[in-house]
């Protein structure tokens, strides 16, 4: 009987031990690299020194421009950045990017807002106008768009256009945001 009670007690144990271990959700850092997609915007965070502030706790959305977008700057900006002695600019660069706070395409389509950036200027943010979301970066002294970044659908293998992370949102834009 006690031979029964054990198989028993094997019988259902047995497949609770031999599934996979739980897999670790995935912070910004690492949602970002596992997409392939966003390579020079995790060199120049490493560059920075923000990687640890992307992988803590909070909730941040990045507008992350893909490495597509990285083609738009000229490339001696892009290398320059990258150079020790201006790792401060780099920084300012990379957290015009970020904006404290979660906020999902969803959040954002049908309004017009100016979120403030950990750069500590503001974009402005367009989910009416063309029909998609567009991000203008602002001039805040005379509050005058200048270029516009489109948040591009289905990058990295995201059926949206919101990349989840654990601690924020990835919303893929074309373009790197410059402040002034």
């Amino acid at each position: 009987m006690k031979a029964l009670a054990w198989a028993a007690v094997l019988a259902v144990a047995a497949p609770i031990a031999l599934a996979a271990p739980a897999t670790r959700a995935a912070d910004l850092v690492e949602t970002a690299a596992s997409t392939d997609r966003f390579d020079r915007l995790l060199a120049a965070a490493n560059a920075a020194g923000l990687t640890g502030t992307l992988r803590g706790d909070g909730s941040y959305t990045v507008f992350a421009p893909t490495d597509e977008a990285f083609n738009t700057l000229p490339y001696e900006v892009y290398r320059s950045l990258l150079q020790p002695q201006n790792k401060a600019k780099l920084a300012q660069v990379v957290r015009y990017h970020v904006v404290p706070g979660k906020y999902t395409v969803n959040d954002l389509s049908g309004k017009q807002t100016f979120l403030t950036t950990a750069q500590g200027q503001t974009i402005f943010v367009d989910g009416v106008s063309s029909g998609s979301l567009t991000i203008n970066e602002i001039d805040t002294t005379t509050y005058n768009a200048r270029e516009m970044a489109n948040a591009l659908p289905g990058v990295g293998g995201s059926k949206g256009m919101d990349i989840p992370a654990t601690n924020g949102v990835i919303i893929p834009i074309d373009r790197v945001l410059l402040p002034q």
